[in-house]
């Protein structure tokens, strides 16, 4: 389905584009690199374009820019806004040569300033909202300087994100990369690059505002069965490359984690991978046994710390950890147990500082320390 010229308004455009699409039974719509609205190689947007279920966006090698001084979402799940939301299925964001997604200027929303003299919530200021979907795919795009979090999801299950390059600079609070949040499960993330001004990947299940907005009754908050593969990426704002959080009742488990090359150079995060946390929790903090079967493997850190341990993990495992500077393994007041650690190379750090950590049956094994000549 082509693009027309309908309205003076580019997201009204590729909205109707969607409806006329779906009408049809067609259910797919290609954005090309020439808006033929303005003939030229950009895309303002506007307001938030709503994908439905059972539907493939595709970007042509186009250049999508939200407009100064608004307050929306990029693209969002149908319905991600409604209460009760409804259950979507099978909508997938494919991207086709130098297709790149642009948050332009900070609009002066920020956690700190959202619900504040008339501001929306800060959610508004997520690049694609994925909310409740079963069945989704977002992959081969660029996405530059968004104004919160990149691409964030709640309660989706069964997807894929792959092949995503990020490049954010920190000129606004928070700008993450992939966040997983409540009720995911069930996705594979891999070929992540590039650069964040926050976390690049974040699985965070804990409660708050947020949650309260989006909650799905009847769904599990946990989350788990997700893969992350191959990220290469550091973060401009210092803080980590992947992060791990849970509080507030929310299980996460069966988390494999295979490849984190943590490119940093002026500004070192502050851990490759941090597991858990004392803040953020709104009801209680985890306790052992609710972070549990993480295995992380392939890690090239020049993080402050390469595994940090912050919150409570059992029954995981942990191999091949590259450090340069700093420590390999770390804690911050951290409860533990039954954890291996196979296969650690510490080049002008140290091994492990785990004297802040409370646990039992904690092996750590096969370390060699080395000095840069």
């Amino acid at each position: 389905m082509n693009i027309t010229n309908i309205y003076n308004n580019d997201s009204l455009n590729i909205q109707a584009a969607i409806a006329a699409a779906c009408s049809k039974k067609e259910n797919k719509v290609t954005i090309p690199r020439i808006n033929p609205r303005t003939q030229e190689p950009l895309w303002e947007i506007t307001e938030t374009i709503y994908l439905p279920s059972d539907f493939t966006l595709v970007l042509d090698n186009c250049h999508l820019r939200l407009a100064d001084g608004v307050f929306c979402n990029m693209f969002c799940s149908e319905g991600a806004y409604d209460k009760p939301c409804r259950e979507q299925k099978n909508i997938s964001i494919v991207g086709i040569g130098n297709a790149l997604l642009d948050g332009g200027i900070p609009n002066g929303l920020t956690e700190k300033t959202s619900l504040k003299d008339g501001n929306p919530h800060i959610s508004k200021n997520t690049m694609i909202l994925f909310r409740n979907v079963s069945g989704f795919k977002i992959e081969n795009i660029a996405v530059k300087e968004q104004r919160w979090w990149g691409i964030t999801f709640m309660y989706c299950d069964h997807g894929r994100i792959s092949n995503i390059d990020f490049a954010a600079t920190n000129i606004t609070p928070n700008q993450d990369g992939i966040d997983l949040r409540v009720g995911c499960h069930d996705i594979a993330i891999e070929n992540i690059s590039g650069f964040t001004g926050d976390d690049t990947i974040a699985l965070t299940g804990v409660t708050g505002i947020l949650y309260e907005m989006f909650k799905i009754d009847g769904k599990s908050d946990d989350i788990y069965n997700v893969i992350i593969r191959n990220v290469t990426s550091h973060v401009s704002g210092g803080h980590h490359v992947v992060r791990l959080l849970n509080h507030d009742l929310v299980k996460l488990y069966n988390i494999i984690i295979d490849g984190i090359l943590d490119t940093s150079e002026d500004v070192n995060a502050k851990a490759a991978l941090k597991i858990g946390d004392a803040r953020y929790s709104h009801i209680r903090k985890s306790v052992l046994g609710e972070t549990h079967n993480i295995t992380a493997r392939n890690i090239v850190s020049r993080a402050k710390v390469g595994v940090l341990l912050g919150g409570t993990v059992s029954d995981s495992y942990f191999s091949n950890i590259q450090q340069y500077g700093g420590y390999a393994i770390g804690s911050n007041l951290c409860d533990v147990e039954n954890l291996l650690f196979d296969g650690i190379m510490a080049c002008d750090g140290g091994l492990y500082s785990l004297e802040e950590t409370k646990g039992t049956n904690i092996i750590i094994k096969n370390v060699i320390k080395i000095k840069k000549m």
